[in-house]
C-alpha cells in the first residue's frame, strides 16, 4: 500500500522510521525491506536532517510528536 509522503518524508523513509522505532537495528531494516545497510544508514541520515535530530532516540521521539510514527 502506497502512502502519500507526510512532510516532506518519502514513503520509504517513513517504512524505516516505523521499524527504528520498533527497536529494529539497522541490519533487520535492511533485510526487512529487502536493501543494503548502507541504504538504511542513507535514509537515515535523511530523516535525522529533515527532523533537526543528532540521534536515533531523538529522531523517533520527534517523529512521534509529530504523528510520523
Amino acid at each position: 500500500m502506497s502512502r502519500t509522503p507526510r512532510q516532506g518524508f518519502s514513503d520509504r523513509e517513513i517504512e524505516v522510521l516505523e521499524l527504528a522505532s520498533q527497536g529494529m537495528t539497522n541490519p533487520q531494516i535492511a533485510k526487512r525491506l529487502e536493501l543494503s545497510v548502507h541504504a538504511i544508514k542513507f535514509h537515515l541520515a535523511s530523516i535525522y536532517r529533515k527532523l533537526g535530530a543528532s540521534t536515533r532516540a531523538e529522531a523517533i521521539g520527534r517523529a512521534e510528536e509529530l504523528g510520523l510514527v
